[in-house]
Protein backbone atom coordinates (compact mmCIF):
# COMPACT_ATOMS: atom_id res chain seq x y z
CA UNK A 1 0.00 0.00 0.00
CA UNK A 2 1.26 3.72 -0.76
CA UNK A 3 1.18 5.80 2.25
CA UNK A 4 0.65 9.65 1.16
CA UNK A 5 2.87 12.09 3.03
CA UNK A 6 0.09 14.92 3.40
CA UNK A 7 -3.27 15.27 3.30
CA UNK A 8 -4.98 15.21 -0.29
CA UNK A 9 -8.54 16.58 -1.57
CA UNK A 10 -10.81 14.30 -2.77
CA UNK A 11 -10.46 15.49 -6.61
CA UNK A 12 -6.29 14.51 -5.95
CA UNK A 13 -7.84 11.40 -4.41
CA UNK A 14 -10.05 10.50 -7.41
CA UNK A 15 -7.09 11.21 -9.84
CA UNK A 16 -5.26 8.97 -8.35
CA UNK A 17 -7.10 6.00 -7.19
CA UNK A 18 -8.30 5.39 -10.40
CA UNK A 19 -5.38 6.50 -12.89
CA UNK A 20 -3.95 2.43 -12.91
CA UNK A 21 -7.50 1.54 -13.08
CA UNK A 22 -8.25 2.84 -16.37
CA UNK A 23 -4.59 1.98 -17.40
CA UNK A 24 -3.64 5.86 -17.96
CA UNK A 25 -0.42 7.08 -18.33
CA UNK A 26 0.35 9.55 -15.32
CA UNK A 27 3.27 10.74 -13.58
CA UNK A 28 4.10 11.55 -9.45
CA UNK A 29 3.70 15.30 -10.52
CA UNK A 30 0.37 14.62 -10.52
CA UNK A 31 0.38 15.48 -6.56
CA UNK A 32 3.06 17.81 -6.08
CA UNK A 33 0.38 20.66 -6.06
CA UNK A 34 -1.47 21.80 -9.18
CA UNK A 35 -3.94 24.26 -7.67
CA UNK A 36 -5.49 25.44 -11.20
CA UNK A 37 -6.67 21.65 -12.27
CA UNK A 38 -10.27 21.40 -12.73
CA UNK A 39 -11.84 18.62 -11.68
CA UNK A 40 -14.70 18.89 -14.38
CA UNK A 41 -12.60 20.24 -17.32
CA UNK A 42 -11.58 17.04 -20.08
CA UNK A 43 -9.06 17.43 -23.10
CA UNK A 44 -10.80 14.99 -25.82
CA UNK A 45 -8.48 13.98 -28.63
CA UNK A 46 -8.42 11.51 -31.19
CA UNK A 47 -6.43 9.44 -34.24
CA UNK A 48 -3.39 11.51 -33.55
CA UNK A 49 -1.87 8.69 -36.12
CA UNK A 50 2.06 9.44 -34.51
CA UNK A 51 4.34 9.35 -37.73
CA UNK A 52 7.63 8.12 -36.49
CA UNK A 53 8.81 7.89 -40.19
CA UNK A 54 8.93 11.61 -40.08
CA UNK A 55 7.06 12.01 -43.59
CA UNK A 56 6.40 16.04 -43.96
CA UNK A 57 3.07 14.82 -45.90
CA UNK A 58 2.03 13.68 -43.02
CA UNK A 59 1.56 16.52 -39.94
CA UNK A 60 0.35 14.66 -37.12
CA UNK A 61 3.43 15.30 -34.80
CA UNK A 62 3.29 18.92 -35.25
CA UNK A 63 -0.01 18.81 -35.00
CA UNK A 64 -0.07 16.50 -31.90
CA UNK A 65 2.50 19.29 -30.33
CA UNK A 66 0.17 21.42 -30.96
CA UNK A 67 -2.82 20.24 -28.96
CA UNK A 68 -0.68 19.55 -26.10
CA UNK A 69 0.45 23.28 -26.07
CA UNK A 70 -2.80 23.93 -25.80
CA UNK A 71 -3.75 21.36 -23.20
CA UNK A 72 -0.93 22.67 -20.75
CA UNK A 73 -1.64 26.39 -21.42
CA UNK A 74 -5.19 26.15 -20.14
CA UNK A 75 -5.98 28.05 -17.19
CA UNK A 76 -7.18 25.73 -15.18
CA UNK A 77 -6.27 22.69 -16.62
CA UNK A 78 -7.89 19.64 -17.42
CA UNK A 79 -8.90 17.27 -14.93
CA UNK A 80 -7.66 14.74 -17.66
CA UNK A 81 -7.28 13.97 -21.34
CA UNK A 82 -8.74 10.95 -23.48
CA UNK A 83 -7.23 10.05 -26.68
CA UNK A 84 -9.92 8.17 -28.25
CA UNK A 85 -7.74 5.46 -30.49
CA UNK A 86 -5.38 5.37 -33.78
CA UNK A 87 -2.91 6.32 -31.43
CA UNK A 88 -0.99 4.74 -34.30
CA UNK A 89 0.27 5.70 -37.76
CA UNK A 90 -0.75 2.54 -39.62
CA UNK A 91 0.45 -0.74 -37.99
CA UNK A 92 0.82 0.10 -34.17
CA UNK A 93 3.87 -0.49 -33.98
CA UNK A 94 6.72 -0.08 -31.03
CA UNK A 95 8.08 3.08 -31.90
CA UNK A 96 4.66 4.29 -32.82
CA UNK A 97 3.89 4.17 -29.34
CA UNK A 98 7.52 5.38 -28.42
CA UNK A 99 6.85 8.71 -30.26
CA UNK A 100 3.40 8.77 -29.25
CA UNK A 101 4.60 9.05 -25.35
CA UNK A 102 7.00 11.62 -25.90
CA UNK A 103 4.96 13.97 -28.03
CA UNK A 104 2.49 13.56 -24.63
CA UNK A 105 4.87 13.60 -22.09
CA UNK A 106 4.15 17.54 -21.37
CA UNK A 107 0.69 16.24 -20.51
CA UNK A 108 1.69 13.58 -17.94
CA UNK A 109 3.99 16.17 -16.51
CA UNK A 110 1.12 18.72 -16.18
CA UNK A 111 -0.49 16.37 -13.82
CA UNK A 112 -2.82 15.66 -16.18
CA UNK A 113 -3.63 11.85 -16.44
CA UNK A 114 -3.81 10.82 -19.98
CA UNK A 115 -6.55 7.94 -21.13
CA UNK A 116 -6.57 6.16 -24.13
CA UNK A 117 -8.51 4.00 -26.04
CA UNK A 118 -7.57 1.30 -28.93
CA UNK A 119 -8.12 1.79 -32.42
CA UNK A 120 -8.08 -0.47 -35.77
CA UNK A 121 -4.74 0.93 -36.46
CA UNK A 122 -3.31 0.37 -33.46
CA UNK A 123 -1.77 -3.27 -31.87
CA UNK A 124 -2.77 -4.32 -28.65
CA UNK A 125 0.33 -5.98 -27.58
CA UNK A 126 2.70 -3.28 -28.65
CA UNK A 127 0.63 -0.81 -26.58
CA UNK A 128 0.33 -3.15 -23.77
CA UNK A 129 3.92 -3.36 -23.59
CA UNK A 130 4.78 0.38 -24.27
CA UNK A 131 1.94 1.25 -21.73
CA UNK A 132 2.04 -1.51 -18.80
CA UNK A 133 0.21 0.85 -16.61
CA UNK A 134 -3.18 -0.67 -17.26
CA UNK A 135 -5.86 -3.17 -15.72
CA UNK A 136 -7.20 -6.14 -17.72
CA UNK A 137 -10.82 -5.81 -16.71
CA UNK A 138 -11.31 -7.66 -20.01
CA UNK A 139 -8.65 -10.73 -20.94
CA UNK A 140 -8.45 -9.35 -24.33
CA UNK A 141 -9.55 -6.05 -24.66
CA UNK A 142 -8.28 -2.83 -23.18
CA UNK A 143 -11.98 -1.47 -21.57
CA UNK A 144 -11.92 1.17 -18.33
CA UNK A 145 -14.36 2.91 -16.23
CA UNK A 146 -12.61 6.73 -15.16
CA UNK A 147 -14.84 8.10 -12.18
CA UNK A 148 -14.82 11.82 -11.65
CA UNK A 149 -16.81 13.94 -9.94
CA UNK A 150 -19.84 14.32 -11.86
CA UNK A 151 -19.53 11.40 -14.33
CA UNK A 152 -18.19 8.08 -15.17
CA UNK A 153 -15.92 7.86 -18.32
CA UNK A 154 -16.69 3.72 -19.59
CA UNK A 155 -13.63 3.37 -22.11
CA UNK A 156 -14.46 0.56 -24.74
CA UNK A 157 -12.32 -1.55 -27.10
CA UNK A 158 -13.69 -1.66 -30.94
CA UNK A 159 -10.43 -3.12 -32.63
CA UNK A 160 -11.37 -5.92 -34.74
CA UNK A 161 -9.19 -7.86 -36.98
CA UNK A 162 -9.91 -4.78 -40.24
CA UNK A 163 -11.20 -1.31 -40.48
CA UNK A 164 -14.31 -2.24 -39.33
CA UNK A 165 -15.11 -2.55 -35.57
CA UNK A 166 -16.75 -5.19 -33.08
CA UNK A 167 -17.20 -5.03 -29.47
CA UNK A 168 -18.21 -9.15 -28.81
CA UNK A 169 -20.24 -10.46 -26.17
CA UNK A 170 -18.31 -10.36 -23.06
CA UNK A 171 -17.74 -6.69 -23.61
CA UNK A 172 -21.20 -5.68 -24.13
CA UNK A 173 -21.85 -7.87 -21.30
CA UNK A 174 -18.96 -6.16 -19.05
CA UNK A 175 -20.47 -3.06 -20.35
CA UNK A 176 -23.87 -3.61 -18.93
CA UNK A 177 -22.72 -4.73 -15.59
CA UNK A 178 -20.57 -1.83 -15.16
CA UNK A 179 -23.23 0.84 -16.28
CA UNK A 180 -25.74 -1.03 -13.68
CA UNK A 181 -23.12 -1.22 -11.35
CA UNK A 182 -22.63 2.92 -11.25
CA UNK A 183 -26.12 3.99 -11.50
CA UNK A 184 -26.32 7.06 -9.65
CA UNK A 185 -24.18 9.25 -11.42
CA UNK A 186 -24.09 10.64 -15.28
CA UNK A 187 -21.95 8.05 -17.66
CA UNK A 188 -19.90 8.71 -20.85
CA UNK A 189 -18.97 6.01 -22.96
CA UNK A 190 -16.12 6.06 -25.42
CA UNK A 191 -15.05 4.33 -28.41
CA UNK A 192 -12.72 4.26 -31.61
CA UNK A 193 -15.04 3.37 -33.99
CA UNK A 194 -18.62 5.00 -34.97
CA UNK A 195 -21.73 2.83 -34.35
CA UNK A 196 -22.70 2.69 -38.07
CA UNK A 197 -18.65 1.30 -38.58
CA UNK A 198 -19.12 -1.55 -35.74
CA UNK A 199 -20.86 -4.96 -37.08
CA UNK A 200 -22.71 -5.48 -33.14
CA UNK A 201 -23.37 -1.68 -33.19
CA UNK A 202 -26.97 -2.46 -32.78
CA UNK A 203 -26.23 -4.22 -29.61
CA UNK A 204 -23.76 -1.73 -28.29
CA UNK A 205 -26.60 0.98 -28.95
CA UNK A 206 -28.95 -1.46 -26.79
CA UNK A 207 -27.04 -1.51 -24.10
CA UNK A 208 -26.22 1.88 -23.32
CA UNK A 209 -29.93 3.62 -24.78
CA UNK A 210 -31.82 2.36 -22.66
CA UNK A 211 -29.87 3.30 -19.48
CA UNK A 212 -30.36 6.58 -18.86
CA UNK A 213 -27.70 7.33 -16.95
CA UNK A 214 -25.43 7.45 -20.18
CA UNK A 215 -25.76 10.84 -21.61
CA UNK A 216 -22.85 11.23 -24.19
CA UNK A 217 -21.25 8.91 -26.38
CA UNK A 218 -18.58 9.58 -28.20
CA UNK A 219 -16.11 8.06 -31.06
CA UNK A 220 -13.47 9.08 -33.42
CA UNK A 221 -12.33 7.12 -36.78
CA UNK A 222 -14.07 8.98 -38.90
CA UNK A 223 -11.89 12.16 -38.37
CA UNK A 224 -15.11 14.48 -38.57
CA UNK A 225 -16.14 16.63 -35.71
CA UNK A 226 -20.17 16.36 -35.78
CA UNK A 227 -22.85 16.57 -32.98
CA UNK A 228 -26.04 14.66 -33.13
CA UNK A 229 -28.23 12.76 -30.83
CA UNK A 230 -30.49 9.49 -30.53
CA UNK A 231 -33.18 9.62 -28.35
CA UNK A 232 -31.78 11.93 -26.00
CA UNK A 233 -28.23 10.33 -25.87
CA UNK A 234 -25.95 12.69 -27.16
CA UNK A 235 -23.69 11.11 -30.18
CA UNK A 236 -20.38 12.97 -30.58
CA UNK A 237 -17.37 12.33 -33.33
CA UNK A 238 -14.39 13.44 -31.94
CA UNK A 239 -11.79 15.50 -35.15
CA UNK A 240 -8.44 14.09 -35.85
CA UNK A 241 -5.79 15.53 -34.83
CA UNK A 242 -4.28 15.74 -38.30
CA UNK A 243 -7.13 15.33 -41.31
CA UNK A 244 -10.11 17.52 -42.19
CA UNK A 245 -10.53 20.24 -39.38
CA UNK A 246 -8.30 18.70 -37.12
CA UNK A 247 -8.51 19.54 -33.67
CA UNK A 248 -9.48 18.64 -30.15
CA UNK A 249 -12.48 19.44 -27.94
CA UNK A 250 -12.60 21.03 -24.56
CA UNK A 251 -15.14 19.66 -22.59
CA UNK A 252 -16.69 20.97 -19.26
CA UNK A 253 -19.37 19.02 -17.33
CA UNK A 254 -21.72 20.75 -14.81
CA UNK A 255 -24.49 18.85 -12.59
CA UNK A 256 -26.69 18.45 -15.94
CA UNK A 257 -24.63 18.94 -18.68
CA UNK A 258 -21.89 19.45 -20.46
CA UNK A 259 -20.26 22.45 -22.59
CA UNK A 260 -18.11 21.32 -25.76
CA UNK A 261 -15.67 23.69 -27.22
CA UNK A 262 -14.27 22.42 -30.70
CA UNK A 263 -10.58 24.09 -30.87
CA UNK A 264 -9.60 23.71 -34.49
CA UNK A 265 -5.54 23.47 -35.21
CA UNK A 266 -5.53 24.89 -38.67
CA UNK A 267 -3.54 28.01 -39.31
CA UNK A 268 -6.03 30.05 -40.12
CA UNK A 269 -7.97 32.06 -37.38
CA UNK A 270 -11.79 30.43 -36.89
CA UNK A 271 -14.26 31.24 -33.90
CA UNK A 272 -16.63 28.30 -33.24
CA UNK A 273 -18.94 28.93 -30.56
CA UNK A 274 -19.05 26.27 -27.47
CA UNK A 275 -21.93 24.02 -27.73
CA UNK A 276 -23.78 22.89 -24.78
CA UNK A 277 -25.61 19.64 -23.99
CA UNK A 278 -28.08 19.24 -21.83
CA UNK A 279 -28.65 16.18 -20.18
CA UNK A 280 -31.45 13.74 -21.20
Amino acid sequence: MLTIGKTISRRQFLARSFAALAGTLVVPKLFGGYPSLSPHRFALLADTHVNPTGNPNFGSDNNLRRAVHEIISCDPLPMAAFVVGDLAYMVGKSEDYQVFSGLTERIRTAGIPLHLAIGNHDVRDNYWKMFPERIHQLRDRHVAIVPTERANFFILDSKDGGTSGHCGDAQLKWLGNALDAHPDLPAITMIHHNDGDINDGVALLNVILPRKQVKVHFWGHVHKWDVGSTLGLHMISLPSTIYNRPGWVDMTLNDDSAQLQFNTLEPQSEIIKPIMLKWR
